[in-house]
């Protein structure tokens, strides 16, 4: 009788340790699973994608014109600069490093823009030498991909308030693209205060 439950016992041991054994490994097979699965999706989200190749059109070496109106009823500020655009980190951002003068003095401003997989817009941030602030933008373009349209708040440093504003990037063709910015005002109405055209330099400039 001892014998026998002795017997049960080491039984009974070997296949409690084996439905653990079997139990672990599946577990790691689980793990396994969504470690590989996580990895495929986050993979998926690295790669660039048309929207990625649409920024191709931007990169080079530009002639950048600027308006400014301060007053809806006066002519515009107007002012010249450059604007040299590459394509960083295996073409999945357009860096835009542009300089010129404004209000006789001279200044410089740095613009990364991208398409976001995740949240299937394009979304772009500016810096430069004239404040402190980070100016974030978020938009899309239409099938075409010749009309893109920006909103986003930008620093007002007079009102010490953010304010809305609107940007519509338009492609006339090959060599020439129009930037317009629109202040958003709080019943909603847009105010064209800023135009700026970029003209591809040729190899003579």
């Amino acid at each position: 009788m001892k014998k026998s439950l002795h017997t049960f016992k080491i039984f009974l041991l070997l296949f409690v340790s084996g439905c653990f054994i079997a139990n672990a490994q599946e577990q790691q097979l689980t793990v396994a699973d969504e470690i590989a699965t996580m990895m495929e999706i986050w993979q998926k989200n690295t790669i660039p994608v048309e929207e990625h190749k649409a920024l191709e059109y931007f990169a080079g070496e530009w002639n950048v014109d600027i308006k400014i109106w301060y007053e809806l009823d006066k002519p515009p500020f107007t002012s010249s600069g450059a604007s040299s655009n590459s394509l960083i980190l295996g073409g999945r951002y357009l860096l835009q490093k542009f300089n010129g003068s404004y209000a006789n003095t001279f200044f410089d401003g740095m613009n990364i823009t991208g398409y976001d997989t995740l949240k299937k817009v394009y979304r772009t941030f500016c810096i430069d030498s004239l404040g402190t602030s980070f100016n974030l933008m978020e938009g899309a373009c239409e099938k075409s991909g010749k009309i893109c349209s920006y909103t986003g708040d930008w620093n007002d440093y007079i009102e010490k308030k953010k304010m809305k504003v609107k940007e519509i990037i338009t492609i006339i063709d090959q060599n020439k693209y129009v930037s317009e910015i629109y202040q958003i005002s709080e019943a909603g109405e847009e105010i064209k205060t800023m135009e700026i055209i970029y003209t591809r330099k040729n190899e003579q400039d």
